[in-house]
């Protein structure tokens, strides 16, 4: 979640965190009727990882919209433009596509071909991309026990239910709590100003103390991105 702005966030709660989770990073390098062609992102491998898109996972591009109109990476210099997301869903898994023109590096990259529904604008091309997925972190109960669980979303819905970690105390007993914050450090319930979570579990103690009970806990702080520019 590192990467993340408060925009992204969906919603939260004390058994619950929703988001657009950000799978991998890319540059778009062509556009053709209802097919984007990618490469990497500039330090990073091949975006193997578009070998497993779904059908509804965002695909973020970002287009520049100031009078230079500049194709390429380098152009997103902080103050020199004021980049415009641009929301493209995913149709079908990716594909490696060869050796292809982009408007990266040397002119040329190895590529990979990621169907869409509807089309692109030629304008994206040259501008850095991103590929998301609605994801959930929630506190679930299973048979007798509590555990941290993760799930996403395509198209067809929510798929189940995977344990992270745990076995964590009941939501009566505050096995996991969630706090947003904004840049004063105050709760906030708006997303657009959250920066900072803080997520706090709690569990069982493995090592029974001398009165035979006891709990251990986990406090984690998540800083989010302000704004949400590449």
């Amino acid at each position: 979640m590192a990467p993340l702005s408060g925009a992204r966030l969906r919603q939260w709660s004390d058994s619950l965190i929703e988001f657009s989770a950000p799978l991998v990073s890319v540059v778009l390098c062509d556009v053709l009727d209802s097919t984007v062609f990618v490469a990497a992102a500039p330090g990073d491998g091949a975006p193997v990882v578009l070998a497993s898109a779904r059908d509804g996972d965002d695909l973020v591009a970002w287009r520049d919209t100031s009078a230079s109109a500049a194709l390429a990476p380098a152009a997103f210099a902080p103050g020199t433009i004021t980049p415009v997301p641009v929301v493209l869903t995913v149709r079908a898994p990716g594909a490696s596509a060869g050796v292809g023109r982009c408007p990266l590096g040397g002119g040329t990259a190895p590529r990979w071909r990621v169907p869409i529904h509807g089309a692109a604008p030629a304008a994206l091309v040259g501008m850095p991309a991103t590929l998301h997925r609605d994801t959930q972190w929630l506190h679930y109960r299973s048979g007798t026990a509590w555990w941290l669980g993760k799930r996403a979303r395509d198209r067809g819905g929510w798929e189940t239910v995977q344990p992270v970690a745990g076995p964590l105390l009941s939501a009566a007993a505050g096995g996991m709590r969630i706090q947003a914050l904004d840049a004063s450090a105050q709760p906030t319930a708006h997303a657009d100003s959250v920066t900072l979570l803080q997520v706090t579990w709690r569990m069982p103690r493995r090592a029974l103390s001398r009165t035979g009970s006891g709990r251990d806990s986990a406090v984690l702080w998540l800083p989010l991105r302000a704004g949400g520019a590449p």
